[in-house]
């Protein structure tokens, strides 16, 4: 049966209403059943329905993918466009590697998301097998007709009593029969499960003639944590990850279910703030400054344990000495006025970390980008006495940042441009 594709906003509400409902009963169990495996950290259930979260991506259910796309205005409702942007922002964001092998060849910005995933999987794999696999040394017993390795006494003489030309040792085999291919290779299996290209699944068959074949493993996050990163392995780091996402969110036959599900889902305030990191740290060189995250600072220290603060991006203009902090928020306030949380946040940041001025920024859309200037009053409430020192900049404000470009995210001139338009006052001409 050929996949089919729904494609809907995030925290947009589905109704499982039978009247031309889009899901099958079946279907819908396996959401309801879903939701209870992933603790209802993608969509939350309603009496008759579901209704999405902050996460954007992709849900599987068998033949049915779901995506679900990011969204600024409320009345922008080109599903089209936001697919493509979140293609966009995944590559971007290396969530999704430009440059990786065989990257130039995928034509399939009208398809999911989740079969871009497996396209690119597929091709990691045939450049692995390619290159030449790596080998490894492992351990293998079994009857041979000549003696080679360690003699296991007891268990040659349970099976070769009548055969004296027989040995049953345990030897050293180097070959690359090992539990890295392994794991690539039970990924790579449900991928065949769940594409529905055919000359994807071809190129799937062919890899599974050739692919070596080993015992199979529980999947734990602690078995991807046993992998070495050295020189043999650093070309397989890619086809790794995809694999990880793949096997460790994928839930075959719900508790019995007859519904297999797989979700590749993205936090999109994390995906924001990674998109506008590397947005900003491309333009070092351009600026002459330094754009990097921060570990974290600790602010209080308690009996039950301390507290952190970590702003999301801390800019260091060195040609004119001046520190700026960086919030980003992918939900935009009513009326451009921020959330008084908000500000406090940010006024910590500018305490904390001596910053000359910190932004709160949000994504726009439909218009110029702007920034909205304001300043933190530094008198007290009953005496009118300054609380900080002399000539401690109290300046922030918000920044509305326009990613979109006819109809397409933002490329690297323009956002230069832009850049360079706000933080003017901050770079030396």
């Amino acid at each position: 049966m050929k996949t089919k594709i729904l494609r809907f906003f995030e925290y947009d509400k589905i109704s499982f209403s039978t009247k031309d409902s889009l899901f099958t009963i079946d279907q819908i169990s396996a959401l309801r059943k879903y939701h209870t495996v992933s603790k209802g950290l993608y969509y939350e259930l309603l009496d008759n329905g579901i209704r999405f979260k902050e996460y954007v991506g992709v849900i599987q259910i068998n033949n049915l993918t779901i995506e679900v796309l990011p969204k600024i205005d409320k009345e922008d409702y080109d599903l089209g466009k936001w697919h493509d942007i979140l293609l966009d922002m995944l590559k971007e964001c290396r969530f999704m590697q430009p440059q990786s092998t065989g990257y130039a060849n995928l034509k399939l910005r009208s398809n999911s998301v989740l079969q871009l995933y497996f396209e690119k999987y597929v091709a990691e794999l045939e450049t692995l097998l390619h290159r030449g696999l790596i080998k490894k040394y492992r351990k293998q017993e079994g009857n041979k007709n000549f003696l080679k390795g360690r003699l296991l006494f007891g268990i040659h003489l349970q099976q070769n009593l009548t055969h004296a030309e027989r040995f049953y040792t345990e030897h050293t085999v180097y070959d690359p029969n090992h539990y890295i291919h392994q794991i690539l290779l039970q990924a790579l299996r449900i991928v065949n499960n769940l594409s529905e290209q055919s000359a994807l699944n071809d190129r799937i068959n062919t890899l599974l003639v050739q692919w070596p074949i080993g015992k199979s493993l529980h999947i734990a996050e602690s078995l991807f944590a046993t992998i070495p990163t050295n020189r043999k392995t650093q070309s397989y780091q890619e086809a790794l990850l995809i694999a990880k996402m793949i096997l460790l969110n994928y839930h075959p036959d719900l508790r019995g279910g007859k519904q297999s599900v797989l979700a590749l889902m993205f936090n999109m305030n994390e995906l924001w703030e990674e998109f506008i990191f590397r947005k900003l740290k491309a333009t070092e060189s351009h600026f002459n400054w330094k754009v990097h995250t921060q570990k974290g600072l600790r602010y209080w220290t308690g009996d039950s344990g301390s507290k952190k603060l970590i702003p999301d991006i801390i800019i260091h203009c060195q040609d004119v000495e001046t520190k700026i902090i960086i919030d980003t928020k992918w939900k935009r306030p009513s009326k451009n006025k921020p959330d008084d949380h908000d500000l406090r946040q940010l006024l910590s940041y500018k305490l904390y970390y001596q910053s000359d001025i910190a932004y709160l920024l949000y994504p726009h859309h439909g218009s110029e980008s702007m920034i909205v200037d304001g300043k933190y009053h530094d008198k007290t409430y009953a005496n009118n006495v300054s609380v900080f020192k002399d000539g401690f900049g109290l300046q922030g404000g918000l920044m509305f940042i326009n990613i979109i470009d006819n109809k397409k995210l933002i490329k690297k001139r323009a956002f230069n441009r832009l850049t360079e338009k706000y933080f003017a006052n901050y770079i030396r001409q």
